[in-house]
């Protein structure tokens, strides 16, 4: 019903799930073994995993849309980092590079906390937008077996993952700012500044995201690490 919406919205463009056809060919014969380097498994599109099977409809990632046309694609990764901004994402789980063995990974349980805070401030010849985030960390494993449940590699930690989300949200924030499609639903937070319906449909949104200058704050803290076994 929200991306039926979408299409004929002043305040944000609709999306919907990303669907193609897998014709395998992405899968590697050749070279090193895949998972030999580090690689967060959401970078890929519908239509680009690397497996094999039977089935070949896959369902990844997110189509955009303007003016009822496809104008372009967020992949795992950025979908999720859409999701946070939107606040439709409740749970998922990460791998994250250990802060002191990049050679290492870290797998993490993450929660949104609270949904988030949008403010958008509308000026004359300028619009502003901050976007807050805050996420529950819950540590599965650590393979190197640093103690990262305590200070200060906690901090550590949670600050590279706040790093990670942060520069994600941005990317996709300026990647959709470029191809000027309001998928974050911006646009909604606008309408308290206008006295009438017609007034807030006919102020141009769309343009004013496209240039609006947008700051990303956010928040991880490890609330639960879990039973560390050394051997």
């Amino acid at each position: 019903a929200r991306c039926r919406n979408g299409l004929s919205s002043p305040y944000y463009q609709p999306i919907a799930t990303l669907a193609a056809l897998n014709d395998f060919e992405s899968l590697p014969k050749e070279g090193k073994p895949w998972g030999t380097r580090f690689q967060t498994g959401g970078q890929y599109l519908a239509g680009t995993l690397p497996r094999g099977g039977e089935g070949k409809v896959e369902f990844f990632g997110t189509a955009l849309f303007r003016d009822g046309e496809m104008v372009g694609e967020l992949n795992g990764d950025e979908t999720r980092f859409l999701l946070m901004v939107r606040g439709e994402f409740e749970r998922g789980f990460f791998t994250v590079e250990d802060p002191k063995q990049p050679d290492l990974i870290i797998p993490l349980d993450v929660r949104a906390l609270r949904k988030p805070r949008i403010k958008v401030i509308l000026r004359e010849n300028k619009t502003l937008i901050d976007v807050n985030v805050w996420l529950d960390l819950d540590l599965l494993a650590v393979q190197s077996k640093l103690r990262y449940e305590q200070q200060p590699l906690k901090g550590l930690l949670e600050e590279k993952f706040q790093t990670i989300v942060r520069t994600g949200i941005e990317d996709v924030i300026r990647n959709c700012q470029s191809l000027n499609v309001d998928v974050f639903m911006f646009g909604n937070h606008t309408t308290k500044d206008f006295l009438t319906v017609p007034a807030a449909e006919n102020f141009n949104w769309n343009e004013r995201f496209q240039n609006a200058e947008i700051t990303v704050e956010v928040k991880a803290a490890i609330r639960r690490t879990g039973r560390q076994i050394v051997l």
